[in-house]
């Protein structure tokens, strides 16, 4: 259902609209559920890339899609950790609603 939903909103909405990428990380986050983790890690990196380049490195979107990310390649037992941004504590903390983690 959601791969239907992520087809139907890049078709209708396009691959870097807001929703689209939501779709695909929900997505993401279920076939990490599901132990499918390679192609997990994979679909949250390329919604990494696209919020970066669409919305900036220090938007709270991109900060929190690097932190799903990187909680996608820690679970994963098939895929290399990603790197954390030193800075990106700094600025969890002014993500609302977001605990502080340091």
């Amino acid at each position: 259902m959601e791969r239907e939903v992520l087809a139907v909103r890049k078709r209708v909405l396009g691959a870097e609209h807001a929703d689209t990428l939501t779709a695909a990380g929900n997505l993401a986050r279920s076939l990490n559920h599901q132990g499918k983790y390679d192609e997990a890690v994979a679909m949250e990196r390329e919604v990494l890339a696209v919020r970066k380049r669409v919305l900036g490195a220090d938007h709270p979107h991109t900060w929190l899609q690097s932190l799903r990310a990187n909680e996608a390649s820690t679970t994963s037992r098939a895929a290399a950790s990603l790197p954390r941004p030193k800075s990106l504590a700094f600025k969890e903390s002014k993500i609302e609603g977001c605990p502080n983690h340091e």
